[in-house]
Protein backbone atom coordinates (compact mmCIF):
# COMPACT_ATOMS: atom_id res chain seq x y z
CA UNK A 1 0.00 0.00 0.00
CA UNK A 2 3.06 2.13 -0.02
CA UNK A 3 1.98 3.73 -3.28
CA UNK A 4 -1.34 4.31 -2.19
CA UNK A 5 0.26 6.25 0.80
CA UNK A 6 2.86 8.48 -1.41
CA UNK A 7 -0.09 9.22 -3.36
CA UNK A 8 -2.26 11.09 -0.32
CA UNK A 9 0.92 12.41 0.75
CA UNK A 10 2.12 14.00 -2.34
CA UNK A 11 -1.34 15.34 -3.09
CA UNK A 12 -1.74 16.90 0.46
CA UNK A 13 1.82 18.59 -0.03
CA UNK A 14 -0.25 20.36 -3.01
CA UNK A 15 -3.36 21.17 -1.06
CA UNK A 16 -3.86 24.87 -0.06
CA UNK A 17 -4.94 24.77 3.48
CA UNK A 18 -8.11 26.54 3.33
CA UNK A 19 -9.39 29.59 5.73
CA UNK A 20 -10.57 28.83 8.97
CA UNK A 21 -13.46 29.93 11.24
CA UNK A 22 -11.37 29.75 14.61
CA UNK A 23 -12.90 27.24 16.74
CA UNK A 24 -13.40 27.72 20.57
CA UNK A 25 -11.32 24.59 21.31
CA UNK A 26 -7.58 24.45 22.02
CA UNK A 27 -5.47 21.02 21.27
CA UNK A 28 -3.60 20.53 23.94
CA UNK A 29 0.18 20.08 23.76
CA UNK A 30 0.68 16.29 23.96
CA UNK A 31 2.03 13.45 22.06
CA UNK A 32 -1.08 11.58 21.74
CA UNK A 33 -4.04 13.94 21.18
CA UNK A 34 -7.28 11.71 20.19
CA UNK A 35 -9.92 14.69 18.23
CA UNK A 36 -13.17 13.12 18.61
CA UNK A 37 -17.02 14.13 17.50
CA UNK A 38 -19.52 13.31 14.77
CA UNK A 39 -19.15 13.48 11.02
CA UNK A 40 -18.11 16.31 9.62
CA UNK A 41 -18.80 18.90 12.65
CA UNK A 42 -15.13 20.31 12.22
CA UNK A 43 -12.43 17.63 13.19
CA UNK A 44 -10.51 17.66 10.04
CA UNK A 45 -10.34 21.23 10.04
CA UNK A 46 -9.04 21.20 13.41
CA UNK A 47 -6.09 19.16 12.16
CA UNK A 48 -5.17 21.59 9.50
CA UNK A 49 -5.29 24.50 12.21
CA UNK A 50 -2.69 22.79 13.94
CA UNK A 51 -1.27 22.08 10.88
CA UNK A 52 -1.05 25.84 9.83
CA UNK A 53 -0.08 26.83 13.01
CA UNK A 54 3.57 24.05 12.77
CA UNK A 55 3.84 24.67 9.16
CA UNK A 56 3.18 21.72 6.97
CA UNK A 57 7.13 20.54 7.13
CA UNK A 58 7.89 17.27 8.92
CA UNK A 59 3.89 16.87 9.42
CA UNK A 60 2.59 14.14 7.01
CA UNK A 61 -1.80 13.58 7.09
CA UNK A 62 -3.45 10.75 5.82
CA UNK A 63 -7.52 10.90 5.33
CA UNK A 64 -8.05 6.87 6.03
CA UNK A 65 -11.65 7.12 4.36
CA UNK A 66 -10.22 8.33 0.96
CA UNK A 67 -10.80 5.53 -1.67
CA UNK A 68 -7.65 3.92 -2.25
CA UNK A 69 -6.77 3.60 1.53
CA UNK A 70 -10.16 2.08 2.69
CA UNK A 71 -9.21 -1.36 4.20
CA UNK A 72 -5.95 -0.06 5.45
CA UNK A 73 -4.72 -1.99 9.14
CA UNK A 74 -2.11 -0.75 11.64
CA UNK A 75 0.55 -3.51 9.51
CA UNK A 76 0.39 -0.55 7.06
CA UNK A 77 1.48 2.04 9.17
CA UNK A 78 5.29 1.37 7.99
CA UNK A 79 4.51 1.69 4.57
CA UNK A 80 2.49 5.29 5.59
CA UNK A 81 6.08 6.45 7.46
CA UNK A 82 8.21 4.66 4.14
CA UNK A 83 6.19 6.59 1.81
CA UNK A 84 6.52 9.77 3.20
CA UNK A 85 10.79 8.97 3.62
CA UNK A 86 11.08 7.99 0.10
CA UNK A 87 9.27 11.53 -1.32
CA UNK A 88 11.16 13.99 1.47
CA UNK A 89 14.40 11.98 2.47
CA UNK A 90 13.49 12.16 5.71
CA UNK A 91 11.03 10.35 8.51
CA UNK A 92 7.90 13.13 9.60
CA UNK A 93 7.81 14.13 12.98
CA UNK A 94 3.82 14.76 13.49
CA UNK A 95 1.17 12.65 12.34
CA UNK A 96 -2.23 13.76 11.50
CA UNK A 97 -4.03 10.67 11.32
CA UNK A 98 -8.03 11.81 10.07
CA UNK A 99 -11.12 8.76 10.81
CA UNK A 100 -8.31 6.60 12.09
CA UNK A 101 -11.56 4.09 13.23
CA UNK A 102 -11.82 2.55 10.14
CA UNK A 103 -8.41 1.11 10.36
CA UNK A 104 -8.02 -2.26 11.48
CA UNK A 105 -6.54 -2.47 14.97
CA UNK A 106 -5.53 1.27 15.05
CA UNK A 107 -4.68 1.23 18.52
CA UNK A 108 -2.13 -1.64 18.34
CA UNK A 109 0.03 0.51 15.01
CA UNK A 110 -0.80 3.81 17.20
CA UNK A 111 0.64 2.14 20.21
CA UNK A 112 3.94 1.44 18.03
CA UNK A 113 4.42 4.79 16.69
CA UNK A 114 4.15 6.50 20.06
CA UNK A 115 6.64 4.16 21.48
CA UNK A 116 9.00 5.17 18.44
CA UNK A 117 8.34 8.72 19.42
CA UNK A 118 6.22 9.94 16.79
CA UNK A 119 3.39 13.06 17.94
CA UNK A 120 0.56 12.25 16.83
CA UNK A 121 -3.09 13.86 16.25
CA UNK A 122 -5.63 11.62 15.56
CA UNK A 123 -9.52 12.31 14.38
CA UNK A 124 -12.32 9.86 14.35
CA UNK A 125 -16.38 9.40 14.56
CA UNK A 126 -16.59 6.61 17.67
CA UNK A 127 -16.70 7.33 21.10
CA UNK A 128 -14.05 4.68 21.39
CA UNK A 129 -11.48 7.17 20.53
CA UNK A 130 -12.47 8.88 23.54
CA UNK A 131 -9.59 8.77 26.09
CA UNK A 132 -11.09 6.69 28.39
CA UNK A 133 -12.30 3.83 26.29
CA UNK A 134 -8.74 3.40 24.61
CA UNK A 135 -7.01 3.56 28.28
CA UNK A 136 -6.60 -0.19 27.85
CA UNK A 137 -4.56 -0.31 24.57
CA UNK A 138 -2.51 2.94 25.21
CA UNK A 139 -2.50 2.78 29.16
CA UNK A 140 -4.22 6.54 29.34
CA UNK A 141 -1.45 8.15 27.11
CA UNK A 142 -4.18 9.82 25.05
CA UNK A 143 -6.11 13.14 25.64
CA UNK A 144 -8.88 13.81 24.17
CA UNK A 145 -10.93 16.48 22.31
CA UNK A 146 -14.59 16.86 21.52
CA UNK A 147 -15.78 18.29 19.01
CA UNK A 148 -19.14 19.60 18.49
CA UNK A 149 -20.82 21.55 15.44
CA UNK A 150 -20.49 25.50 15.99
CA UNK A 151 -21.42 26.79 19.22
CA UNK A 152 -23.79 30.32 18.74
CA UNK A 153 -20.24 32.37 19.12
CA UNK A 154 -18.84 30.19 16.49
CA UNK A 155 -21.94 29.80 14.08
CA UNK A 156 -21.88 34.31 14.56
CA UNK A 157 -18.33 34.46 13.77
CA UNK A 158 -18.87 32.52 10.79
CA UNK A 159 -21.28 34.65 9.61
CA UNK A 160 -19.05 37.37 9.98
CA UNK A 161 -20.95 39.01 13.01
CA UNK A 162 -18.67 41.65 14.81
CA UNK A 163 -18.59 40.46 18.87
CA UNK A 164 -18.47 43.56 20.00
CA UNK A 165 -21.92 44.08 18.63
CA UNK A 166 -23.29 41.92 20.34
CA UNK A 167 -24.31 44.15 23.37
CA UNK A 168 -25.25 46.43 21.33
CA UNK A 169 -28.85 47.64 21.46
CA UNK A 170 -29.76 48.40 17.62
CA UNK A 171 -27.71 44.95 16.79
CA UNK A 172 -30.38 43.00 18.84
CA UNK A 173 -32.81 42.46 16.22
CA UNK A 174 -30.29 40.71 14.09
CA UNK A 175 -29.05 38.95 17.03
CA UNK A 176 -32.17 37.44 17.66
CA UNK A 177 -33.17 36.45 13.61
CA UNK A 178 -29.39 34.35 13.93
CA UNK A 179 -30.49 33.17 17.13
CA UNK A 180 -33.80 31.71 15.97
CA UNK A 181 -31.59 30.73 12.17
CA UNK A 182 -28.82 28.67 14.87
CA UNK A 183 -31.66 27.25 16.48
CA UNK A 184 -33.95 25.91 13.47
CA UNK A 185 -31.30 24.45 11.54
CA UNK A 186 -27.90 23.86 13.51
CA UNK A 187 -24.49 24.87 13.30
CA UNK A 188 -22.64 21.88 11.28
CA UNK A 189 -19.67 24.21 9.76
CA UNK A 190 -20.70 23.56 5.87
CA UNK A 191 -24.60 24.11 6.34
CA UNK A 192 -23.42 27.40 8.19
CA UNK A 193 -20.90 28.59 5.54
CA UNK A 194 -22.75 26.96 2.54
CA UNK A 195 -26.94 27.92 3.15
CA UNK A 196 -27.74 28.27 -0.20
CA UNK A 197 -26.99 23.75 0.24
CA UNK A 198 -27.82 23.66 3.49
CA UNK A 199 -31.05 21.11 2.67
CA UNK A 200 -28.35 18.89 0.19
CA UNK A 201 -25.66 19.06 3.28
CA UNK A 202 -27.66 18.43 6.05
CA UNK A 203 -29.39 14.89 3.61
CA UNK A 204 -26.09 14.30 3.30
CA UNK A 205 -24.00 14.20 6.87
CA UNK A 206 -27.57 12.13 7.92
CA UNK A 207 -26.89 9.57 5.34
CA UNK A 208 -23.08 9.29 6.09
CA UNK A 209 -24.02 9.03 9.63
CA UNK A 210 -26.54 6.02 9.47
CA UNK A 211 -25.26 4.12 6.32
CA UNK A 212 -21.03 4.66 6.81
CA UNK A 213 -20.64 5.25 10.79
CA UNK A 214 -23.51 2.72 12.11
CA UNK A 215 -25.26 0.22 9.07
CA UNK A 216 -21.23 -0.22 7.42
CA UNK A 217 -19.42 -0.26 10.66
CA UNK A 218 -21.20 -2.54 12.50
CA UNK A 219 -21.98 -4.51 9.63
CA UNK A 220 -26.09 -4.31 10.55
CA UNK A 221 -28.28 -6.26 8.78
CA UNK A 222 -31.96 -5.18 10.12
CA UNK A 223 -31.41 -1.63 8.62
CA UNK A 224 -35.23 -0.47 8.55
CA UNK A 225 -35.55 -1.95 11.95
CA UNK A 226 -32.51 0.41 12.80
CA UNK A 227 -33.77 3.28 10.40
CA UNK A 228 -37.48 3.12 12.63
CA UNK A 229 -35.95 3.39 15.82
CA UNK A 230 -33.63 5.76 14.79
CA UNK A 231 -36.69 8.17 13.79
CA UNK A 232 -38.38 7.34 16.87
CA UNK A 233 -35.65 8.49 19.39
CA UNK A 234 -34.42 11.53 17.14
CA UNK A 235 -38.32 12.73 17.20
CA UNK A 236 -39.01 12.01 20.93
CA UNK A 237 -35.82 14.66 21.50
CA UNK A 238 -35.55 16.47 24.85
CA UNK A 239 -38.03 14.04 26.10
CA UNK A 240 -38.09 10.84 27.69
CA UNK A 241 -37.54 7.41 26.46
CA UNK A 242 -37.17 3.52 28.07
CA UNK A 243 -35.77 0.29 26.01
CA UNK A 244 -38.68 -1.05 27.19
CA UNK A 245 -41.36 1.92 25.22
CA UNK A 246 -39.16 1.74 22.80
CA UNK A 247 -39.84 -1.62 22.02
CA UNK A 248 -43.55 -1.64 22.48
CA UNK A 249 -43.71 0.92 19.94
CA UNK A 250 -41.64 -1.03 17.65
CA UNK A 251 -43.70 -3.95 18.43
CA UNK A 252 -46.91 -2.14 18.12
CA UNK A 253 -45.53 -1.19 14.63
CA UNK A 254 -45.06 -4.75 13.53
CA UNK A 255 -41.26 -5.20 14.27
CA UNK A 256 -40.77 -8.05 16.13
CA UNK A 257 -37.07 -7.15 17.97
CA UNK A 258 -36.08 -8.04 21.65
CA UNK A 259 -34.97 -5.53 24.51
CA UNK A 260 -31.63 -6.80 24.42
CA UNK A 261 -31.74 -5.66 20.32
CA UNK A 262 -33.07 -2.21 20.78
CA UNK A 263 -30.31 -1.93 23.75
CA UNK A 264 -27.47 -2.60 21.20
CA UNK A 265 -29.24 -0.09 18.80
CA UNK A 266 -29.18 2.94 21.01
CA UNK A 267 -25.46 2.08 21.89
CA UNK A 268 -24.95 2.03 18.27
CA UNK A 269 -26.49 5.67 18.23
CA UNK A 270 -24.68 6.61 20.93
CA UNK A 271 -20.99 5.71 19.77
CA UNK A 272 -20.94 7.80 16.56
CA UNK A 273 -23.07 10.47 18.32
CA UNK A 274 -26.34 11.01 17.00
CA UNK A 275 -27.60 10.85 20.20
CA UNK A 276 -26.85 11.51 23.90
CA UNK A 277 -28.54 10.01 26.98
CA UNK A 278 -29.60 11.71 30.36
CA UNK A 279 -30.01 9.72 33.35
CA UNK A 280 -32.44 11.24 35.93
CA UNK A 281 -30.51 12.10 39.45
CA UNK A 282 -30.43 9.62 41.87
CA UNK A 283 -28.22 8.89 44.98
CA UNK A 284 -27.91 5.48 44.31
CA UNK A 285 -26.71 4.18 41.19
CA UNK A 286 -28.52 1.33 40.98
CA UNK A 287 -31.74 3.55 40.75
CA UNK A 288 -30.20 5.37 38.23
CA UNK A 289 -30.30 2.53 36.11
CA UNK A 290 -34.12 1.39 36.34
CA UNK A 291 -35.30 5.12 35.54
CA UNK A 292 -36.41 6.44 32.26
CA UNK A 293 -33.87 8.63 30.33
CA UNK A 294 -34.10 12.04 28.55
CA UNK A 295 -32.70 12.08 24.64
CA UNK A 296 -30.59 14.97 22.73
CA UNK A 297 -29.81 15.13 19.67
CA UNK A 298 -26.39 16.13 18.33
CA UNK A 299 -27.30 19.02 15.92
CA UNK A 300 -30.99 20.73 15.78
CA UNK A 301 -31.17 20.81 11.71
CA UNK A 302 -30.49 17.16 11.51
CA UNK A 303 -33.84 16.75 13.57
CA UNK A 304 -36.38 17.26 11.11
CA UNK A 305 -34.10 15.13 8.07
CA UNK A 306 -34.42 11.92 9.90
CA UNK A 307 -38.00 12.65 11.59
CA UNK A 308 -40.01 13.17 9.18
CA UNK A 309 -43.19 14.46 10.87
CA UNK A 310 -41.43 17.11 12.94
CA UNK A 311 -43.53 19.90 13.98
CA UNK A 312 -41.47 23.13 15.44
CA UNK A 313 -41.29 22.99 19.69
CA UNK A 314 -39.11 26.27 20.36
CA UNK A 315 -39.02 24.76 23.87
CA UNK A 316 -37.76 21.23 23.06
CA UNK A 317 -35.29 22.95 20.17
CA UNK A 318 -33.83 25.13 23.16
CA UNK A 319 -33.31 22.73 25.50
CA UNK A 320 -31.27 20.69 23.21
CA UNK A 321 -28.99 23.53 22.34
CA UNK A 322 -28.91 24.27 26.00
CA UNK A 323 -27.60 20.40 26.81
CA UNK A 324 -25.25 20.87 24.02
CA UNK A 325 -23.82 23.81 25.15
CA UNK A 326 -23.40 22.37 28.77
CA UNK A 327 -21.71 19.35 27.30
CA UNK A 328 -18.85 21.51 25.28
CA UNK A 329 -18.46 23.89 28.05
CA UNK A 330 -18.46 21.63 31.30
CA UNK A 331 -16.21 18.87 30.14
CA UNK A 332 -15.70 17.45 33.87
CA UNK A 333 -19.53 17.64 35.41
CA UNK A 334 -22.47 14.73 34.41
CA UNK A 335 -25.24 15.97 33.83
CA UNK A 336 -28.73 14.62 35.27
CA UNK A 337 -32.10 15.64 35.06
CA UNK A 338 -34.12 15.83 38.60
CA UNK A 339 -37.69 14.63 39.18
CA UNK A 340 -40.25 14.70 41.69
CA UNK A 341 -43.57 15.42 42.76
CA UNK A 342 -42.84 18.71 42.72
CA UNK A 343 -42.18 18.79 39.07
CA UNK A 344 -38.66 17.93 36.94
CA UNK A 345 -35.80 20.26 36.81
CA UNK A 346 -34.29 19.99 33.06
CA UNK A 347 -30.52 19.81 34.05
CA UNK A 348 -28.19 19.16 37.16
CA UNK A 349 -24.76 19.47 36.88
CA UNK A 350 -22.58 17.48 39.08
CA UNK A 351 -18.62 17.96 39.28
CA UNK A 352 -16.51 15.12 41.73
CA UNK A 353 -19.67 14.67 44.55
CA UNK A 354 -20.45 18.42 44.61
CA UNK A 355 -24.14 19.89 42.47
CA UNK A 356 -22.10 22.10 40.92
CA UNK A 357 -25.69 24.09 39.15
CA UNK A 358 -29.73 23.35 38.72
CA UNK A 359 -31.16 24.85 35.43
CA UNK A 360 -34.38 25.13 34.05
CA UNK A 361 -35.41 25.86 30.20
CA UNK A 362 -38.15 27.79 29.38
CA UNK A 363 -39.49 29.38 25.78
CA UNK A 364 -40.62 32.46 27.81
CA UNK A 365 -40.41 36.30 26.85
CA UNK A 366 -42.14 37.90 30.30
CA UNK A 367 -42.20 36.75 33.87
CA UNK A 368 -45.66 36.06 33.20
CA UNK A 369 -45.03 33.51 30.88
CA UNK A 370 -42.72 31.17 33.29
CA UNK A 371 -44.77 28.22 34.51
CA UNK A 372 -44.95 28.56 38.49
CA UNK A 373 -44.09 24.90 38.24
CA UNK A 374 -40.97 25.14 37.01
CA UNK A 375 -40.05 27.02 39.52
CA UNK A 376 -41.59 25.52 42.44
CA UNK A 377 -39.51 22.16 40.85
CA UNK A 378 -36.18 24.31 41.20
CA UNK A 379 -36.65 25.24 44.56
CA UNK A 380 -37.62 21.47 45.91
CA UNK A 381 -34.45 20.30 43.74
CA UNK A 382 -32.47 23.03 45.49
CA UNK A 383 -33.45 21.75 48.81
CA UNK A 384 -33.03 18.53 48.37
CA UNK A 385 -29.35 18.30 46.39
CA UNK A 386 -28.09 21.64 48.62
CA UNK A 387 -27.80 23.68 45.39
CA UNK A 388 -27.92 27.56 45.49
CA UNK A 389 -26.76 28.22 42.15
CA UNK A 390 -30.31 28.23 39.97
CA UNK A 391 -30.63 29.36 36.64
CA UNK A 392 -33.35 29.75 34.65
CA UNK A 393 -32.66 30.22 31.14
CA UNK A 394 -35.53 31.71 28.93
CA UNK A 395 -36.23 33.21 25.29
CA UNK A 396 -35.48 36.81 26.22
CA UNK A 397 -36.37 37.42 29.51
CA UNK A 398 -33.73 39.14 32.64
CA UNK A 399 -33.84 39.04 36.07
CA UNK A 400 -32.97 37.94 39.10
CA UNK A 401 -35.44 37.29 42.03
CA UNK A 402 -35.62 35.98 45.86
CA UNK A 403 -37.65 32.94 46.74
CA UNK A 404 -37.56 30.99 50.63
CA UNK A 405 -33.91 32.87 50.54
CA UNK A 406 -33.11 31.77 47.49
CA UNK A 407 -31.36 33.60 44.63
CA UNK A 408 -32.90 32.97 41.06
CA UNK A 409 -31.24 33.92 37.98
CA UNK A 410 -33.23 34.23 34.95
CA UNK A 411 -31.14 34.75 31.70
CA UNK A 412 -31.84 34.92 28.07
CA UNK A 413 -30.60 32.28 25.91
CA UNK A 414 -28.50 34.31 23.86
CA UNK A 415 -27.13 36.41 26.66
CA UNK A 416 -26.22 32.73 28.06
CA UNK A 417 -24.61 31.49 24.94
CA UNK A 418 -22.29 33.94 24.65
CA UNK A 419 -21.03 34.76 27.93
Amino acid sequence: MKEEFKAAIAEFEKYELPDLVEREIEIPEHNLVTIVGPRRSGKTYLLYQKIKEMGKKDCLFINFERGNLIGASAKNFNDMITAYQELYGEKPKNLFLDEIQVVKDWPIGIRELYDRGYRIFLTGSSSKLLSKEIATQLRGRAIGVFVFPFSFKEFLRAKRFEEDKFSIYTERGVLLKMLNEYIEKGGFPETVLKPHLHQDLLISIKDGVFYKDIVERFKVKKIKTLEFLTKVLVSNFSSYYTYSKLQNILTSSGIKISKNTVIEFVKMLEDVFLIFSVEKFERKVKETIKTQKKVYVVDNGLIKFFSPRFSTDWGKLMENVVFLELKRRFKNCEIYYFSALSGEVDFVLKEGLKIKQLIQVTYASGKDEIEKREIKALLKASEELKCKDLLVITWDYEDEIKVKNKRIVFKPLWKWLLS
